[in-house]
């Protein structure tokens, strides 16, 4: 059998609740790309393919349903939506995006999930807007399609509703034009957390050139689909400063516009500190970006690619509150009781 041996992985790793339990999550990169392997995670390699052997408590990818807020972009499905079922599941809460007349402004209809917005008190910036299965800011975008992507100094603002708080997102993202992403995290409107950044095209080589380091800093993925991770504990990944960390995703080239999968990259962006509020845009003169649900993926299966929710969705993944994992007992007696997922 082959063995990888990891030296600097990430640790701790992620406690992840479902409705099947608390289990471990510990991120790789989907097939081990053996280079970047090297480079960031010291990876020692024995034969043709490579094993990673964990013992975790319970199933985290691939599990239905999964605690997360869905962006869901697909034809006859433009909707946020919540719950242990599909949309139009009697439990499922449903928000739609629906856009009206010759506009292709947003207006959010249904259970109240999230609520959308941009940096519009700037002048020039216009309202969140959505157009062929994207998400963005009603301006133009960088290679002209409105409304579904955002490019500097627009800023797409995504916030959550009814007090709920998120800690940690997977995004449907389609970078385009050498897009150098910026995503920051706010929590009852005070950044928290890091600053997470994602290179894509002509980007990566524009950091790596930059930094005045190695051209080979950050590594183009050559295999479908493209995945990304940015976030505390991840070796390799961080910028000097602990507050920044950036990873390149995908995209050998920028592939223009409605390549398909070719121009998308699921990019998982890990907090230690949970938040309301998303906030993207891009580097001054580099791209742009669309957030999307899964429309580009079409006959590709997302549980054999280990995608949480068994969909391409975009995911925003919901903090425990107190009332999740809060329990109490007289001093002298034992904890006892069978909390679904932590004791049984």
């Amino acid at each position: 059998m082959s063995v990888v041996s990891i030296h600097h992985a990430r640790w701790p790793p992620d406690l992840v609740h479902s409705s099947t339990g608390i289990g471990i999550r510990v991120y790789t990169r989907r097939g081990l790309n053996v280079e970047w392997a090297k480079k960031y995670w010291k990876v020692a390699l024995t034969g043709g393919a490579v094993a990673l052997l964990l013992v975790i408590v319970a199933p985290v990818f691939g599990s239905t349903p999964v605690n997360a807020d869905h962006l869901r972009l697909v034809d006859g499905q433009e909707l946020f939506f919540y719950g242990d079922d599909e949309p139009g599941g009697a439990t499922v809460l449903e928000q739609f995006l629906t856009t009206g007349g010759n506009t292709c402004e947003i207006t959010l209809v249904g259970d109240s999930i999230v609520s959308l917005d941009s940096n519009n008190e700037e002048g020039n910036v216009k309202d969140p807007g959505t157009f062929d299965l994207g998400l963005g800011v009603k301006s133009k975008g960088a290679n002209g399609t409105p409304c579904a992507e955002t490019s500097h100094p627009e800023e797409l603002r995504i916030q959550a509703a009814d007090g709920q708080k998120w800690i940690e997102l997977r995004l449907d993202s389609q970078p385009k034009q050498d897009a150098w992403v910026i995503v920051t995290l706010w929590d009852e409107g005070v950044q928290v957390g890091a600053t997470h950044q994602l290179l894509t095209g002509g980007a990566i080589e524009g950091y790596n050139t930059s930094n005045g380091g190695d051209p080979d800093e950050f590594i183009k993925d050559t295999d479908l689909p493209y995945e990304a991770t940015t976030g505390e504990y991840l070796a390799g990944y961080s910028d000097a400063n602990d507050n920044l960390y950036i990873e390149a995703c995908a995209n050998p080239s920028d592939s223009g516009p409605d390549s398909g999968i070719n121009d998308n990259c699921i990019w998982h962006v890990v907090s230690q500190v949970s938040f309301d509020e998303v906030r993207i845009t891009t580097l001054e003169g580099w791209g742009s970006i669309a957030i999307e649900g899964g429309g580009d993926y079409g006959g590709w299966d997302p549980t054999a690619y280990g995608m949480d929710g068994d969909s391409w969705d975009t995911l925003f993944y919901r903090a425990l509150s107190a009332t999740d994992d809060a329990y109490s007992v007289d001093e002298d007696q034992v904890l006892n009781i069978a909390a679904d997922g932590v004791l049984g």
